[in-house]
């Protein structure tokens, strides 16, 4: 095989070096990411280039890129993280939600105001929380207000419980009595 025909020829005829970012000028996956054919098998650019400076990859850890550019190849731009790492350093909608420090009416996502999923790890502001409980079940149960408000004029008219059924006792009475 000649010179040009190694995989190490071909991975250096198509890296552009910057003063920061080593840019991969061939072929490209349709996600971004630079490949170079090996032995009949379609490789990554970045892992190629991280595997010929610093060795293999460790087993279960991705490659995050620190520069956050897909097409860099440069191997001090490239670290070796676990998956989760590697999520929580980009812009998916997990690492975005995970940033945030406040519910989205301003109400802080930390202290006595957090809530965490034992099982899933979902975080939730209570006080929102609470806004929708009572939202909803001012919706389910419209007449529950109008209730409340004669129950709690019976407590500031300071009648205690007893008191309280013998009167609806009484004014049922009444009302049968006065229907016959």
């Amino acid at each position: 095989m000649s010179r040009k025909g190694t995989p190490l020829y071909r991975f250096w005829r198509y890296v552009e070096k910057t003063s920061g970012c080593w840019n991969w000028t061939g072929h490209k996956f349709v996600s971004g990411y630079g490949s170079i054919q090996i032995a009949l098998r379609k490789v990554r650019v970045h892992r190629f280039s991280y595997e010929l400076h610093k060795g293999p990859i460790p087993k279960d850890l991705q490659l995050d890129h620190l520069c956050s550019n897909r097409l860099c190849v440069n191997p001090d731009h490239l670290e070796a993280v676990t998956a989760r790492t590697n999520n929580m350093r980009g812009n998916s909608i997990t690492a975005v939600n995970a940033r945030k420090v406040a519910c989205m009416h301003g109400h802080p996502l930390s202290g006595e105001n957090l809530w965490v999923n034992p099982k899933t790890g979902w975080r939730a502001c209570l006080a929102c929380v609470r806004n929708r409980t009572r939202a909803y079940y001012k919706r389910k149960h419209p007449h529950a207000r109008e209730f409340r408000s004669r129950w709690k004029s019976l407590e500031d008219s300071k009648c205690n419980l007893s008191s309280a059924r013998h009167l609806s006792r009484t004014a049922s009475f009444a009302a049968t009595a006065e229907m016959q």
